[in-house]
């Protein structure tokens, strides 16, 4: 993957978005959002593997204390997101020409800011033709705290970890950024705190495009939270979608990146032959 950055326009500041992408020729686009605290080079091996399939870009967005003004909710998030896009769209970027993601994935906050920018897309008749959300934000009736609290629980696990996807020195940059968090965007925590597949104004989404979402039993986040009411929830929001359980922990993607990599072609496969 190779490195790029662009300068856009959000809430009328100018920020500089660092983002990875491969430039790979004759393949679907694909963008991928990464995890509040995991910036996108975190998730390099599984990168790695898509960009085979994949042309990909993939946004530093949701930075930590880099942004101002800072997002403060997940429909800010999603804001930033669109213009970015736009703006490379719009702009003589010198990496590649138009960039129009047939399949979209993301982990974490970054699995909802994924579902709801789908949302976004239909209304404007993309040509987007999937989603996978890896461990999307659930609710679960938490406090911004409880849910810090389970933040740091995923970052103490993340040290004992000696799987392919969390080689030694992520460690520390992981622990810094989630005690940085909090105290740079408390806001951000209350609202994911609160969020329930909505809007900010409570306004439900609705899903048309097609949708795996991967839930991990064992999320130190979110897996008390898979739940009969909020897999209700669920059938609600998306009209096309299936729902694919695993044993591991939030951090499926950085621990099993080959498994989330077959996670994904499974639904790309899928979503290809069911257009036929």
């Amino acid at each position: 993957m190779k490195t790029g950055s662009l300068e856009i326009k959000f809430d009328g500041k100018s920020n500089s978005v660092d983002f990875l992408y491969n430039d790979s020729k004759n393949s679907a686009d694909l963008a991928f959002f990464h995890g509040f605290s995991v910036p996108p080079e975190f998730y390099e091996f599984f990168l790695n593997k898509l960009s085979n399939d994949f042309r990909i870009i993939s946004p530093k967005i949701f930075g930590i204390n880099k942004f101002k003004p800072q997002p403060e909710t997940i429909d800010h998030y999603v804001e930033m997101t669109e213009t970015f896009f736009r703006e490379f769209k719009n702009s003589n970027n010198g990496y590649f020409g138009k960039f129009n993601p047939a399949f979209i994935v993301g982990h974490s906050i970054g699995a909802t800011v994924a579902i709801s920018l789908s949302e976004e897309m239909e209304k404007n008749h993309t040509n987007l033709e999937g989603v996978v959300a890896i461990n999307p934000i659930l609710h679960g009736n938490q406090s911004a705290f409880g849910l810090f609290r389970r933040g740091l629980k995923v970052g103490l696990d993340a040290m004992e970890k000696k799987k392919v996807g969390f080689y030694p020195s992520m460690i520390p940059n992981y622990l810094i950024n989630l005690m940085k968090g909090p105290i740079a965007v408390p806001s951000i925590i209350s609202d994911i705190a609160q969020y329930n597949f909505d809007h900010d104004d409570g306004t439900p989404l609705k899903i048309e495009t097609p949708t795996l979402i991967i839930l991990s039993k064992n999320d130190q986040l979110f897996g008390d939270c898979i739940t009969k009411e909020n897999l209700k929830i669920i059938d609600e929001v998306f009209s096309d979608y299936e729902i694919i359980e695993n044993d591991a922990q939030h951090d499926y993607p950085l621990e099993f990146p080959s498994s989330v990599y077959e996670d994904v072609m499974y639904w790309v496969d899928k979503v290809k032959s069911n257009s036929d």
